[in-house]
Protein backbone atom coordinates (compact mmCIF):
# COMPACT_ATOMS: atom_id res chain seq x y z
CA UNK A 1 0.00 0.00 0.00
CA UNK A 2 2.80 2.44 0.92
CA UNK A 3 4.46 1.98 -2.50
CA UNK A 4 1.17 2.61 -4.28
CA UNK A 5 0.62 5.82 -2.31
CA UNK A 6 4.12 7.07 -3.09
CA UNK A 7 3.45 6.36 -6.77
CA UNK A 8 0.33 8.54 -6.51
CA UNK A 9 2.41 11.39 -5.09
CA UNK A 10 4.87 11.00 -7.96
CA UNK A 11 1.96 11.01 -10.43
CA UNK A 12 0.77 14.32 -8.98
CA UNK A 13 4.30 15.71 -9.20
CA UNK A 14 4.56 14.56 -12.83
CA UNK A 15 1.21 16.14 -13.74
CA UNK A 16 2.14 19.42 -12.08
CA UNK A 17 5.49 19.39 -13.88
CA UNK A 18 3.67 18.94 -17.19
CA UNK A 19 1.34 21.77 -16.26
CA UNK A 20 4.25 24.06 -15.47
CA UNK A 21 5.96 23.15 -18.75
CA UNK A 22 2.82 23.70 -20.80
CA UNK A 23 2.34 27.14 -19.30
CA UNK A 24 5.91 28.29 -19.93
CA UNK A 25 6.95 28.56 -16.29
CA UNK A 26 10.65 28.58 -17.02
CA UNK A 27 11.31 30.34 -13.75
CA UNK A 28 8.71 30.13 -11.05
CA UNK A 29 7.87 33.49 -9.54
CA UNK A 30 4.85 32.32 -7.57
CA UNK A 31 4.04 28.96 -6.05
CA UNK A 32 1.41 26.73 -7.56
CA UNK A 33 -1.21 26.51 -4.83
CA UNK A 34 -2.85 23.09 -4.62
CA UNK A 35 -6.03 22.02 -2.85
CA UNK A 36 -6.22 18.34 -1.95
CA UNK A 37 -9.75 16.94 -1.76
CA UNK A 38 -10.00 13.80 0.42
CA UNK A 39 -12.71 11.95 2.34
CA UNK A 40 -10.92 9.33 4.40
CA UNK A 41 -7.81 8.58 6.44
CA UNK A 42 -5.67 10.73 4.22
CA UNK A 43 -2.82 8.33 3.39
CA UNK A 44 -2.65 9.59 -0.20
CA UNK A 45 -2.91 13.20 0.90
CA UNK A 46 -0.14 12.67 3.45
CA UNK A 47 2.26 11.36 0.81
CA UNK A 48 1.44 14.28 -1.46
CA UNK A 49 2.01 16.73 1.41
CA UNK A 50 5.33 15.07 2.29
CA UNK A 51 6.44 15.04 -1.33
CA UNK A 52 5.92 18.77 -1.78
CA UNK A 53 7.16 19.91 1.66
CA UNK A 54 10.03 22.32 1.17
CA UNK A 55 9.55 22.55 -2.59
CA UNK A 56 9.56 26.09 -3.92
CA UNK A 57 7.27 25.55 -6.91
CA UNK A 58 4.28 23.85 -5.23
CA UNK A 59 2.45 24.42 -1.97
CA UNK A 60 -0.35 22.28 -0.58
CA UNK A 61 -2.46 25.25 0.43
CA UNK A 62 -5.78 23.68 1.43
CA UNK A 63 -7.37 20.38 2.39
CA UNK A 64 -11.03 19.91 1.48
CA UNK A 65 -13.00 17.06 3.04
CA UNK A 66 -16.49 15.69 2.69
CA UNK A 67 -16.48 14.25 6.21
CA UNK A 68 -16.12 16.14 9.49
CA UNK A 69 -14.36 13.19 11.11
CA UNK A 70 -12.02 12.31 8.24
CA UNK A 71 -8.45 11.49 9.23
CA UNK A 72 -7.15 13.85 6.55
CA UNK A 73 -8.31 16.78 8.70
CA UNK A 74 -5.93 15.72 11.48
CA UNK A 75 -3.13 15.43 8.92
CA UNK A 76 -3.91 18.97 7.75
CA UNK A 77 -3.76 20.20 11.34
CA UNK A 78 -0.45 18.41 11.96
CA UNK A 79 1.06 20.10 8.90
CA UNK A 80 -0.50 23.53 9.56
CA UNK A 81 -2.53 23.37 6.35
CA UNK A 82 -5.92 25.10 6.38
CA UNK A 83 -8.84 22.72 5.96
CA UNK A 84 -12.54 22.97 5.23
CA UNK A 85 -15.36 20.45 5.32
CA UNK A 86 -18.10 20.68 2.72
CA UNK A 87 -21.64 19.47 3.02
CA UNK A 88 -23.01 17.67 -0.02
CA UNK A 89 -25.71 20.23 -0.89
CA UNK A 90 -23.23 23.11 -0.87
CA UNK A 91 -20.84 21.09 -3.00
CA UNK A 92 -23.38 19.91 -5.56
CA UNK A 93 -25.81 22.83 -5.72
CA UNK A 94 -23.85 26.04 -5.15
CA UNK A 95 -20.72 27.87 -6.24
CA UNK A 96 -19.82 29.02 -2.70
CA UNK A 97 -16.83 26.71 -2.36
CA UNK A 98 -15.58 27.57 -5.89
CA UNK A 99 -15.58 31.24 -4.92
CA UNK A 100 -13.69 30.29 -1.75
CA UNK A 101 -11.10 28.29 -3.71
CA UNK A 102 -10.57 31.21 -6.07
CA UNK A 103 -10.30 33.64 -3.14
CA UNK A 104 -7.60 31.36 -1.69
CA UNK A 105 -5.78 31.51 -5.06
CA UNK A 106 -5.97 27.76 -5.58
CA UNK A 107 -4.38 26.91 -8.93
CA UNK A 108 -4.76 23.14 -9.01
CA UNK A 109 -6.94 20.46 -7.41
CA UNK A 110 -5.94 16.90 -6.52
CA UNK A 111 -8.71 14.42 -5.79
CA UNK A 112 -7.08 11.99 -3.37
CA UNK A 113 -9.87 9.66 -2.39
CA UNK A 114 -12.62 12.27 -2.50
CA UNK A 115 -15.78 10.22 -2.70
CA UNK A 116 -18.29 12.58 -4.30
CA UNK A 117 -18.90 13.07 -7.99
CA UNK A 118 -17.29 16.33 -9.08
CA UNK A 119 -19.92 18.81 -10.31
CA UNK A 120 -19.66 20.65 -13.62
CA UNK A 121 -19.16 24.05 -11.95
CA UNK A 122 -15.88 22.89 -10.37
CA UNK A 123 -14.65 21.42 -13.65
CA UNK A 124 -15.58 24.63 -15.45
CA UNK A 125 -13.74 26.74 -12.86
CA UNK A 126 -10.61 24.53 -13.04
CA UNK A 127 -10.38 23.21 -16.61
CA UNK A 128 -7.47 20.80 -17.06
CA UNK A 129 -6.36 21.59 -13.51
CA UNK A 130 -7.92 18.65 -11.63
CA UNK A 131 -6.09 15.37 -11.08
CA UNK A 132 -7.94 12.31 -9.77
CA UNK A 133 -5.54 9.81 -8.21
CA UNK A 134 -8.27 7.58 -6.79
CA UNK A 135 -9.08 4.53 -8.90
CA UNK A 136 -12.79 5.45 -9.04
CA UNK A 137 -13.90 7.50 -12.02
CA UNK A 138 -15.47 10.62 -10.63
Amino acid sequence: METKVILYAKKVFFCLTLYLSAHSFSSITTMIRVAVFASGKGSNALQIIRHFEGKEAVKIALIVSSKKDAGVLEIAKDHQIPAITLDKNTFLLTDQYVVFLQKENIDFIVLAGFLWKVPANLIKAYPQKIINIHPALL
